[in-house]
C-alpha cells in the first residue's frame, strides 16, 4: 500500500514532505521535477546519475505515488503557480511536463457544435501551465538561495501538438531564448527504447549559452508488444457471459468481431487488450500498446481466448506500469483508474534516462 496522500490545501496546515537526508556527491547533477506526477521524470533522471531535490505536484495522490518511490526527494503539493522558489534549492536541471489536455488532439472537451477544439472551460488553466512552467525558470535562477548561481538546464516535455499551439513560439521557444538559453526540439518516441507502447512526445531542451543541445539518439529497436507485460497468472479471470456489465460484453464482442474483420486474423490470440474509451481495433499482443491516457486505466480490458470460449478482466496497475516502462519495483496504487490517471500523465523513465545521462555527459 502507498502512503496516504498528504493534504494540499495550505490553510489545513504544511504541504511539504522533507526527503531523508542524503550526501550528494560533488559534481553530481542535480534537479527539480515541475508536474512531478507519478515520478517518470525523476526515475529516469536518477538512472541516469542525477539527484533530484525537490518535486512539484497539485494531485494529492500522485505526491504520495512520487514520495514513497521516491523518499530522498522533498515533496510540495502545491500548484507550481503557488511554489515559493526561495524554499527549493537551486539546482542544475529544472524538468517540467505542464498538461497536454488543451494540446493534444486525445482531448475532445471542446464545443463540438463549431467544431472548435480544446475550447472547453476546464481548460482554460491548462492553457497557463507553460507559461507557469517558463515563470518557475526565471524564478527559480533569480529566488532560489545559493552560491555560485548560474542557470539551470531546463527539459520540458509534452505532446508533439504542444508546438502547434499559437503561443508556442512567445512563451516557450523566446522566452527561453530571451533568458539567455539555446532551444533544441526532439520527437522521441517511447517504443523505440523498448518501451512496450507506442509514445511520441516533444521534449524541449534549453541549455545556457549559445551551443544548443545534440541529443543522440540510439538505434531504434524492434518494438516490444504489449504482450509482454500481459500477467496470465495471479489474476482472477471471468467467463465473458458471465461478466456483470452488458456493455462491455457486448463491445468486447465487437472487439472479438473486428479481429476478423478488420485485422483478418481467423481467431484471436490467446492474450489481448481493447479499451473501452474508443472505437479502434484490438490492440495485439505482438504491438505496442496505443499512446497510454489518463482515461485508459479503468477502461482497458484484457481477454483471454481459447477457441470459442473467451474470458475477460481489467487491466492490473502492474500492467499499466509496465507499458510506461517503469521497474518492476516501482510501487504505484492498488486501484487501476487511478494509476492509469497517474500512468497516462507521466513521462517514460527510458526517455528521461536517455535524454539526462547526455546532459550529464556534456555537463
Amino acid at each position: 500500500m502507498l502512503r496516504q496522500p498528504i493534504n494540499c490545501d495550505r490553510r489545513a496546515g504544511p504541504t511539504t514532505i522533507p526527503g531523508k537526508p542524503r550526501k550528494i556527491a560533488r559534481g553530481t547533477m542535480t534537479a527539480i521535477d515541475l508536474f512531478a506526477g507519478a515520478g517518470g521524470f525523476s526515475s529516469g533522471a536518477e538512472q541516469a546519475g542525477a539527484e533530484v531535490l525537490w518535486a512539484i505536484n497539485h494531485h494529492k495522490e500522485a505526491v504520495a505515488c512520487h514520495a514513497d518511490n521516491h523518499p530522498y526527494t522533498t515533496h510540495s503539493c502545491t500548484d507550481v503557480f503557488e511554489f515559493d522558489w526561495r524554499e527549493a534549492p537551486l539546482s542544475d536541471l529544472i524538468m517540467a511536463s505542464p498538461s497536454c489536455k488543451c494540446h493534444s488532439q486525445a482531448a475532445t472537451g471542446g464545443i463540438k457544435t463549431s467544431g472548435r477544439r480544446h475550447t472547453a472551460p476546464s481548460h482554460d488553466k491548462l492553457r497557463a501551465t507553460p507559461e507557469a512552467a517558463i515563470m518557475s525558470v526565471y524564478r527559480a535562477y533569480h529566488e532560489s538561495p545559493g552560491r555560485n548561481r548560474r542557470q539551470p538546464i531546463v527539459v520540458i516535455e509534452n505532446v508533439t501538438d504542444f508546438k502547434n499551439w499559437v503561443l508556442y513560439e512567445p512563451i516557450v521557444k523566446i522566452s527561453l531564448e530571451r533568458m539567455g538559453y539555446a532551444v533544441s526540439e526532439f520527437e522521441i518516441n517511447a517504443m523505440d527504447l523498448g518501451v512496450p507502447q507506442d509514445r511520441n512526445r516533444l521534449f524541449v531542451i534549453g541549455v545556457p549559452g549559445k551551443t544548443p543541445f545534440d541529443l543522440r539518439m540510439p538505434k531504434k529497436r524492434k518494438p516490444k508488444g504489449v504482450g509482454s507485460v500481459i500477467r496470465k497468472t495471479g489474476v482472477v479471470w471471468i467467463p465473458l457471459k458471465d461478466y456483470p456489465s452488458s456493455g462491455v460484453v457486448a463491445k468486447a464482442k465487437e472487439q472479438l468481431g473486428r479481429i476478423k474483420t478488420r485485422l483478418k486474423l481467423p481467431k484471436p490470440p490467446e492474450y489481448w487488450l481493447w479499451t473501452n474509451t474508443t472505437t479502434t481495433n484490438p490492440n495485439m499482443p505482438d504491438k505496442p500498446f496505443r499512446t497510454l491516457t489518463a482515461a485508459h486505466g479503468g477502461q482497458t480490458y484484457v481477454m483471454k481466448s481459447r477457441g470459442p470460449k473467451h474470458w475477460i478482466r481489467k487491466i492490473t496497475s502492474e500492467e499499466l506500469r509496465g507499458i510506461m516502462g517503469f521497474p518492476a519495483s516501482y510501487r504505484v496504487p492498488e486501484s487501476a483508474n487511478l494509476t492509469g490517471k497517474l500512468m497516462g500523465n507521466a513521462v517514460c523513465p527510458a526517455v528521461s534516462k536517455l535524454i539526462v545521462s547526455q546532459l550529464i555527459e556534456r555537463a
